[in-house]
């Protein structure tokens, strides 16, 4: 990890490690989850970048390589002359109406083509909608190349797991449509993006994989296991494909592994949603609401309901005055074998139980309660594994490409 910058994008945090002899250094900012559902400049990932990049600075850590994850399905777009878009993150949700024919098209078809299931975010969906068609953008980006962009120089180069997630090249990175744009396609694990110029020299940037990729590098991920990372999107995976059952998307990690995913499951965000409300109704800080999921018990969960509406949380919608008149404690335990009871409905519906070994558990929220591990064992009967390195999984991924 010498001279190295490990650096991941993720929706609520920036998180970035480097190592000075024989100790390791973190840093956080905050990440796009600051422009909510809004489109914004894609210079944010840059500048959140030197941010990190001055702190490694004070601590005379040299750096001349960059290795990048990020929050997947986010694009700008760029001209012949430099010009640019916004960045549309995943979760931006178009409105406008524009070619409904191809919208169409796109709901039937996106799946069988690329294995992704249509769903707002899809960067083609925003593309078509936002009528970047009948615009002159001929190539393609996101954070990594955002970062090359604005910092230095710009290789034009996609990962494929990168490429695939945006909706316009298939598994193998081929268009399934027509050729939009001019970005060659890399199926190398370290795919070099470009440069940037800091304190005078120029320091290359690597890989651009989406933090799902990351989080199952970081995982060490075994054929018969299955990976539930729990951060503020939630997801499923495997490598295996005999574990699947149905409408599991696939998605590619780099030339030698596909993966198998239940995506856009409602995680952290949502729970953060719920903590604005009962702190609003309950008068209790954000510290406190946290506290007291850390310390529910299996036993809490027994005569609890877990009927909260997650999707409706996910999507913003208060849950009323009455369904807060409850105890604390109680809503919270109703919130948390809510939460937990999803994934089994899940897993239980796409996946084959019997067949697997073990369920690793990856992010945050399962490090900061412990009840989910309990929780999910008694239920599921399988051997539950939470990932307990202080390092974040998509860290560790990008740090074991080096």
């Amino acid at each position: 990890m010498k001279n190295k910058l490990i650096i991941d994008f993720g929706a609520t945090r920036v998180k970035s490690i480097a190592k000075k002899s024989k100790s390791l250094f973190f840093f956080e900012t905050i990440g796009s989850i600051k422009f909510e559902n809004s489109k914004f400049s894609p210079l944010f990932f840059y500048s959140s970048l030197l941010k990190h990049l001055n702190y490694f600075k004070k601590k005379k850590i040299k750096i001349n390589q960059i290795l990048v994850s990020s929050e997947m399905h986010g694009f700008f777009l760029i001209d012949e002359k430099k010009n640019y878009t916004p960045y549309f993150s995943w979760r931006f949700d178009s409105k406008k109406k524009n070619h409904p024919i191809k919208i169409n098209f796109l709901k039937k078809n996106l799946f069988k083509k690329t294995g992704l299931i249509f769903r707002a975010g899809i960067p083609i969906i925003n593309y078509f909608r936002e009528n970047f068609v009948s615009k002159n953008f001929k190539f393609l980006g996101g954070v990594a190349e955002a970062i090359c962009f604005f910092g230095g120089e710009y290789n034009k180069k996609l990962s494929i797991s990168y490429a695939h997630s945006t909706g316009f090249y298939d598994l193998n990175g081929n268009f399934f449509l027509k050729k939009f744009f001019k970005n060659s396609i890399s199926k190398d694990q370290k795919t070099y993006i470009g440069f940037i110029n800091f304190n005078k020299k120029k320091i290359k940037v690597y890989c651009g994989i989406g933090d799902l990729q990351a989080s199952v590098l970081g995982s060490e991920l075994k054929n018969n296991d299955i990976l539930i990372n729990m951060g503020t999107g939630s997801q499923i995976i495997t490598r295996n494909q005999l574990l699947c059952k149905k409408n599991v998307e696939i998605r590619p990690l780099h030339k030698n592994i596909t993966l198998y995913c239940i995506t856009h499951i409602p995680s952290g965000k949502a729970i953060s949603f719920f903590c604005n409300q009962i702190s609003l109704h309950k008068n209790k800080s954000s510290k406190y609401f946290w506290n007291t999921l850390s310390l529910i018990k299996l036993e809490d969960l027994t005569n609890v309901e877990g009927d909260v509406n997650f999707v409706q949380l996910f999507k913003g919608k208060g849950l009323g005055k009455i369904f807060f008149k409850k105890n604390y404690k109680y809503l919270c335990c109703k919130l948390i074998k809510s939460y937990l009871n999803q994934y089994l409905i899940i897993l239980k519906n796409n996946f084959k139980l019997k067949k697997m070994r073990s369920i690793i558990l990856s992010g945050g929220i399962p490090k900061k309660i412990p009840v989910i591990k309990e929780y999910l064992n008694q239920k599921s009967l399988l051997k539950i594994y939470v990932k307990k390195d202080k390092i974040d999984e998509t860290l560790l991924g990008l740090k074991s490409i080096i």
